[in-house]
C-alpha cells in the first residue's frame, strides 16, 4: 500500500476548507442516525412495504382520465356556483348604497365621538409603532 505525503500532491487536489467541514458534518449526521437506530434495516416491515395495494375497481389509463377529468369538472362547477352565489350577493348588497357625510368627514378633520376615545384606548393598549397608529387611525 503506498501512503501518500500531503506535500507532493498539489494544491488544487487537496481538499479545501469547505469540503472538510461538509465532510465532517456528514459523518456526524451519520453517527447520530446510527446512535438512534435508523440505518439499521427492519425486516419485518419491509416484507409489508412490498405488498402492493390492489385498488378496488381495475380501470384502464384512459379510464382513470376520463374519471379524474369528469370529477375535476364536477369540482370545478360546484365552486363555481358557490362562487356566483356569494358574488351575485356581494354585489346586490353594495350596489346604490350612498353614504350622505359631512365635508370635514372627507377632509379627515371629522373625529368619531365616543369612537375617538375607542381608538385611543386601543392605541394605548396595544402599543403601536407610528406606523401602525396612522394605518389604525386612517381604518376608523
Amino acid at each position: 500500500m503506498t501512503v501518500f505525503d500531503l506535500g507532493d500532491v498539489p494544491s488544487f487536489l487537496q481538499e479545501g476548507t469547505s469540503y472538510r467541514k461538509r465532510k465532517e458534518q456528514r459523518f456526524t449526521m451519520r453517527r447520530i442516525l446510527t446512535s438512534v437506530g435508523w440505518t439499521r434495516e427492519n425486516r419485518q416491515n419491509k416484507a409489508n412495504i412490498t405488498e402492493s395495494i390492489k385498488p378496488l375497481k381495475m380501470r384502464s389509463s384512459a379510464e382513470w382520465k376520463t374519471e379524474t377529468a369528469n370529477y375535476r369538472q364536477l369540482l370545478l362547477d360546484k365552486r363555481k356556483e358557490t362562487n356566483d352565489s356569494n358574488s351575485s350577493a356581494e354585489r346586490t348588497e353594495a350596489c346604490n348604497i350612498v353614504k350622505v357625510v359631512d365635508k370635514s368627514y372627507l377632509q379627515k378633520a371629522y373625529h368619531a365621538g365616543q369612537g375617538h376615545a375607542f381608538i385611543e384606548q386601543s392605541i394605548s393598549k396595544y402599543t403601536l409603532n407610528k406606523e401602525q397608529e396612522r394605518a389604525f387611525r386612517c381604518r376608523f
